[in-house]
């Protein structure tokens, strides 16, 4: 057998060695054309074999995304600042609402200190830019104030107590404290704001009229300048002191007076002094005109009275500084004040005759009522001489320069007829 099996191996060897060599079909040529025209029929099998794990991946990534898109989703809805949402999430699993919890506790402590730092520049400023500072502070902490949902307490923040999962510094009343504390530095930034552009705006205002001033060639126009240049002056006082703006504007008036001083000088003090003299010369006239005619009511001295304190009071509030016209002005108070004494006088005398007028006439009418019924017997016609007779002194101490001085002469006629009347009796 072993002999049979060699002698048959031979057998085939030289059967293949004697068969002829095949020719190729196709040449090499043709075999590259079919590859450019046909590239995807080697690689059709690796394509066919990586679609099913494409689509496993894709499976993959869409239950990851639907596996942790249910649960963010169901805790988003229940931390909505809404009541009838978090209410029985608070009952039941108040540890789903720490999120929205810590997102509030975060908010209000970053408006917090940003507040405190607004109310700190705004009530401490040294410069306006300090007030600009604060007013950007403020507003930066109030966006993270209104990030905070109005919702009651219990419902945002969870239940105090031992069912408290997340103990917070927010509270309503600091949140209520808060918003009331922004809207007043929100009022005192607008109350600033108003004050720098008044200050700003007469600022530039004393810079033109100094200007015009010192161009100025005519005394009128002169005089009407400085009228306006004290005018402006006057309205720094109108700004607020509790701005910062109103405590820059005295410190500023002060300077702009000594500027008013430097540039005016004398002719500014003059006119001022001309002013005044003027003013109290027309209230002096007046005075003059209303006591021409007396006798006048006490209504009517009291308006007399008036007018000469008001030329005094115009003439004192030229400043001993102006010696010149300091001078003058004491010379013509003294004037004014010798008819204000005599104004006064009448006035007291009318005061006295009208209460002497009076009480004669209550006399008058108490005489007349217990002598009605009253006998002539010598006893009752001395009693009632002696009742006239003190009527008629009461009404001879009216002042003759009076109103009732008029009607207190006919009653003492009247009086006087009636004596005689009884004594012939």
């Amino acid at each position: 057998m072993f002999f049979k099996t060699i002698f048959r191996k031979k057998k085939e060897n030289n059967s293949l060695e004697l068969a002829p060599p095949k020719i190729e079909s196709k040449t090499r040529l043709e075999q590259l054309e079919e590859e450019i025209n046909n590239p995807k029929t080697k690689d059709s099998p690796q394509k066919s074999k990586s679609k099913p794990k494409f689509k496993s991946s894709i499976r993959q990534i869409l239950i990851t995304c639907i596996g942790l898109g249910i649960p963010i989703g169901f805790l988003y809805i229940v931390n909505l600042p809404y009541a009838a949402i978090r209410r029985p999430i608070n009952n039941h699993a108040p540890v789903l609402l720490l999120p929205s919890q810590i997102i509030v506790e975060n908010n209000f402590k970053k408006a917090l200190n940003l507040t405190e730092q607004a109310e700190q520049l705004i009530d401490s400023a040294t410069d306006f830019s300090d007030l600009e500072l604060g007013s950007q502070r403020l507003q930066e902490g109030k966006i993270y104030l209104d990030n905070i949902p109005i919702v009651a307490q219990n419902d945002l923040m969870g239940y105090s107590g031992s069912r408290s999962l997340y103990r917070s510094s927010f509270s309503g009343s600091r949140f209520v404290e808060m918003r009331r504390k922004v809207g007043e530095l929100e009022a005192k930034i607008f109350q600033g704001n108003n004050a720098k552009t008044t200050l700003n705006r007469l600022e530039n205002q004393l810079t033109e009229i100094k200007n015009q001033y010192q161009n100025s060639n005519s005394d009128t126009e002169r005089r009407q300048i400085i009228q306006q240049w004290r005018t402006m002056l006057n309205e720094f006082n109108l700004i607020s002191p509790s701005t910062f703006a109103g405590t820059i504007a005295q410190q500023k008036l002060v300077a702009h007076q000594l500027d008013f001083e430097d540039v005016v000088g004398f002719s500014a003090n003059n006119e001022r002094l001309v002013t005044f003299i003027s003013t109290a010369q027309d209230f002096a006239n007046l005075a003059k005109v209303r006591g021409q005619n007396p006798p006048y009511t006490v209504s009517e001295w009291s308006e007399i009275e008036n007018l000469w304190e008001r030329a005094i009071g115009e003439l004192k509030q030229i400043s001993r500084d102006d010696l010149e016209g300091y001078r003058q002005a004491n010379r013509i108070i003294v004037e004014y004040e010798d008819s204000l004494r005599d104004v006064r006088l009448r006035k007291e005398a009318e005061e006295d005759s009208l209460r002497n007028f009076n009480k004669a006439e209550d006399l008058i009418n108490n005489y007349r009522s217990s002598t009605v019924n009253m006998e002539d017997s010598p006893n009752n016609i001395n009693r009632r001489i002696v009742q006239i007779q003190e009527i008629i002194n009461i009404l001879q101490d009216i002042d003759p320069n009076s109103t009732s001085y008029a009607e207190a002469q006919m009653l003492i006629s009247d009086a006087q007829n009636q004596i005689n009347s009884l004594k012939s009796r």
